[in-house]
């Protein structure tokens, strides 16, 4: 019985999750989307390199989208079921509060592991390639503009 509660719990979290990592990641996106319209509109970059400067960039983007993600799709999960009595519904067969918490405290715990390898290892990674690559280009468009 508790597996089925799991999946349950777990699908929906998960579905929440991913929504609101995709918005908070795009309000983070956006902006710096002036920024990379600015290099592609008057410094003359491509869209492949364009593509590869927000990827670089999106290391640093999940490490606060992340957590906010989490703490948002736990938060809509447990009011929507709050909200359809099915909270109600769980305690009135017997399953406490607690017992439903282990998928939470999975995600939340894959949430925390893959934080700190972003803010340990692809964000310092990431943000020097970004650094070389907007080097690169500048010496590239500097050498244009000289010759």
């Amino acid at each position: 019985m508790p597996r089925i509660i799991y999946r349950y719990i777990l699908k929906e979290i998960c579905l929440v999750f991913a929504i609101s990592l995709f918005t908070f990641t795009f309000i983070l996106l956006v902006a710096k989307i002036f920024t990379f319209t600015d290099l592609v509109v008057n410094k003359g970059v491509s869209l492949i390199v364009l593509i590869q400067l927000i990827g670089y960039k999106l290391p640093y983007f999940f490490v606060f989208t992340f957590p906010m993600s989490i703490l948002m799709a736990t938060l809509v999960t447990f009011l929507r079921l709050s909200h359809d009595h099915e909270i109600t519904a769980l305690k009135a067969s017997g399953i406490s509060l607690t017992q439903v918490l282990p998928p939470v405290l999975i995600l939340s715990v894959f949430a925390h592991v893959t934080t700190t390898f972003m803010a340990v290892y692809l964000m310092p990674e990431g943000n020097r390639a970004f650094k070389g690559l907007i080097q690169q280009l500048t010496q590239q468009k500097a050498y244009v503009g000289i010759a």
